[in-house]
């Protein structure tokens, strides 16, 4: 059996440019997950989600 990563929390105080790197160059999507601190990016299917988590 196999495990796949699906989650990932880069911690980072540049949320803005990350966020417009990978909705750019990867084609993921931005939402605000549940918890406001974290902006959640996704992939096209879904399978692998990023949480931008601003640091300081």
């Amino acid at each position: 059996m196999s495990a796949a990563i699906t989650q990932i929390i880069p911690y980072t105080k540049r949320i803005e440019e990350m966020m417009d790197f990978y909705e750019l160059h990867f084609g993921f999507t931005v939402r605000h997950s549940d918890n406001d601190q974290l902006i959640e990016l996704l992939n096209s299917t879904h399978s692998v989600k990023l949480l931008l988590n601003p640091s300081g």
